[in-house]
């Protein structure tokens, strides 16, 4: 049953609208019968009614205010005004304020009946609506344990029980296949962590865990991520995709990912970087990759997965064959301890790991080659000493390639610099021209001439300048520029550093030394 009030300022109609009409069949109750707006607005402070019935002009609160201050007051009632013809200005003027009913003056009773019939439709779907609301967060909340549930029992690393966690899987992702869906394991590094300490403000675990659990609630987002570890200024996440992807994972998630980021640090004011991600084909082929005969959590796993593979990155760019024979011997003991079905999803995710991360810093031909002749031989591989070959035999030849292409890659930095030395050479600038990374290219110039890509530039421009002053009669400021300085005082003071003497003070000495020799 739902409620209504009628308010008119003429007896005869208030009368008639009240006892004309079968509002209990019409499956309403009438809660009050007003002379003017007033009584209405009262009412409406107190306890709205489902439906107004109300002229439009009375004489000190009409329905047109009494419309109005619904909408102001952001109320559910309805209304149904009477106007008269000469008043079709002031009910249009209703529009505005959402009032949809309208019965014009003399009031024919069949026409007020289906008006309020429709209205009362209108509310009954309504009503049927917000049930239905209701049910779907009930079920929303249901939905949520069971999906705590599922994260938990994949934490446990074991499974013991893989058919409860096969059915939370169907249900909870009825479109997707538990054998097929594929999962990742994401490392985060929350690089102003540090900055936090110093200023004594601290991010709480259950913000983090809120700050991720509600962006895994939210349907525009393709992955449902969990937060599985928290270790100073490091996450370890793991996650799955809510579809199937057409391309591959790694690229398929990548934008999902940057939104993540984005929201740790819109919501907790941490930035987040990926330290590490591990794709993996399947739920299957995940913990098959992670879980050795003993019992370890999922963590525990993916923690250990992850340095094995940083670990053999690593040793690769450093490009030591020595020690990248042990790193492969190392990785390929602990791929002996699980299925060989697991052990190739395993050397396949490697492999996809390492061509992503050589790929971001331009991946050279010869690597390139060595890439596609290992996923080949993996396809045929038929046991375990195969994956020992093939990752012996890959991670060796990528090794030589890497430090051919270093070798390369230093050789011809220095030419440019020399080639380039009277302009102003920066990091950023030569980084670009190679198309590396400022870090990569720093990193891979250090390493091959043991000193660093400013003191190599600032050495070679002091040696440059040396031998302009000994072998020219050009000005100092000339000399600077020459070496490719703006500023003669702070070429004055790298020159002095270098050499230990002004630059007009070394002109003298090696001249009045020329003459004595």
């Amino acid at each position: 049953m739902y409620s209504v009030a009628i308010a008119d300022d003429e007896t005869n109609i208030r009368e008639g609208l009240r006892d004309l009409i079968d509002w209990h069949g019409l499956g309403f109750a009438l809660t009050g019968v007003f002379d003017d707006g007033n009584g209405l607005v009262s009412l409406l402070q107190k306890s709205p009614p489902d439906l107004i019935v109300t002229d439009i002009r009375m004489n000190h609160c009409s329905g047109l205010d009494v419309s109005q201050y619904i909408q102001q007051h952001r109320l559910s009632t309805r209304v149904i005004l009477i106007s008269g013809y000469k008043e079709a200005d002031l009910a249009m003027s209703a529009i505005k304020y959402g009032v949809k009913n309208y019965i014009l003056k003399p009031i024919d009773l069949d026409e007020l009946t289906d008006c309020i019939k429709r209205v009362g439709d209108e509310l009954h779907a309504q009503y049927e609506a917000s049930l239905q609301k209701v049910e779907l967060h009930h079920t929303r909340s249901e939905m949520v344990g069971v999906l705590s549930l599922f994260f938990d029992e994949l934490m446990q690393g074991t499974l013991h029980n893989q058919s409860l966690v096969r059915r939370m899987f169907g249900l909870l992702y009825p479109n997707l296949s538990f054998e097929q869906s594929a999962c990742f394991s994401l490392a985060l590094h929350m690089r102003s962590y540090d900055n936090f300490i110093h200023n004594r403000r601290t991010v709480p675990a259950a913000d983090l865990f809120d700050c991720i659990g509600a962006f895994s609630a939210s349907p525009s987002n393709n992955i449902e991520v969990r937060l599985i570890s928290q270790r100073e200024n490091a996450l370890l996440l793991f996650g799955l995709l809510r579809f199937q992807p057409t391309e591959t994972v790694r690229d398929a998630i990548a934008p999902d990912i940057q939104a993540l980021c984005d929201a740790l640090r819109i919501n907790s004011g941490m930035l987040a970087e990926v330290d590490h991600l591990e794709t993996f084909t399947s739920i299957p082929a995940m913990l098959g990759s992670i879980t050795h005969t003993e019992k370890r959590s999922l963590a525990e796993g993916l923690e250990q997965f992850g340095r094995q593979q940083k670990e053999l990155y690593t040793v690769l760019r450093g490009g030591n064959e020595s020690q990248m024979a042990f790193a492969v011997d190392s990785f390929v003991s602990y791929l002996e301890c699980i299925e060989f079905a697991s052990a190739c999803e395993a050397t396949r995710n490697l492999l996809y790991t390492v061509s992503a991360k050589l790929r971001e810093n331009l991946l050279s031909p010869a690597a390139a080659l060595t890439l596609d002749s290992a996923f080949a031989q993996l396809d045929a591989a038929a046991g375990h000493a195969d994956l020992r070959r093939i990752l012996m035999s890959t991670f060796l030849e990528l090794c030589v390639a890497l430090q051919d292409e270093q070798n390369g890659l230093v050789e011809k930095a220095k030419a440019y610099i020399l080639e380039h030395i009277g302009e102003d050479i920066t990091l950023e600038g030569i980084s670009n021209s190679f198309y590396l990374s400022q870090y990569h290219f720093s990193r891979t110039f250090r390493s091959k001439t043991g000193e660093t890509f400013i003191h190599f530039v600032t050495r070679c421009k002091m040696e440059y300048a040396t031998q302009l002053l000994v072998e020219t009669d050009l000005k100092i400021y000339d000399v600077c520029s020459r070496v490719g300085y703006k500023s003669v005082r702070y070429f004055t003071k790298l020159f002095k550093e270098h050499t230990g003497m002004q630059p007009s003070a070394y002109r003298q000495h090696m001249r009045i030394r020329e003459v004595l020799q």
